[in-house]
């Protein structure tokens, strides 16, 4: 069974350097999809569930502007979800819960890179 993460990763198949929770050391430049906790389900008088994850999109480059501009469309694509149906669940919302936030990282041979990270509520009906 595909989680979350993985449904967005495969809807942003564009990009190859998109990964699911857990960053690679390479590529230097990528794209990394956390499922992070959510909210409680609905559930309505028949028993169907309506889940509400929360999902963190992190970028990481070589530098700020390219960086933040990958994060911006990819933020883009997934606010694109509303109202999709994806790998078998229908998108109902999806909210930004976070504006953009950064950080530096540096990696064991001392080479220092921009991180992004942006979050997303999600609310979701598997068909």
């Amino acid at each position: 069974m595909i989680g979350i993460a993985g449904i967005i990763q495969n809807y942003l198949s564009d990009n190859d350097n998109v990964y699911v929770d857990l960053m690679p050391a390479t590529p230097s430049e990528c794209i990394c999809i956390y499922d992070v906790a959510g909210r409680s389900p609905d559930f309505t008088f028949d028993g169907t569930k309506f889940r509400k994850p929360s999902i963190q999109v992190v970028v990481r480059s070589y530098t700020y502007d390219n960086g933040y501009s990958i994060l911006q469309d990819v933020i883009e694509s997934i606010e694109n979800l509303e109202g999709t149906t994806q790998d078998g669940y229908q998108f109902l919302v999806v909210e930004q819960t976070s504006d953009v936030f950064s950080w530096d990282f540096a990696d064991e041979k001392n080479r220092t890179y921009k991180c992004f990270a942006v979050n997303f509520n999600l609310e979701i009906f598997k068909q």
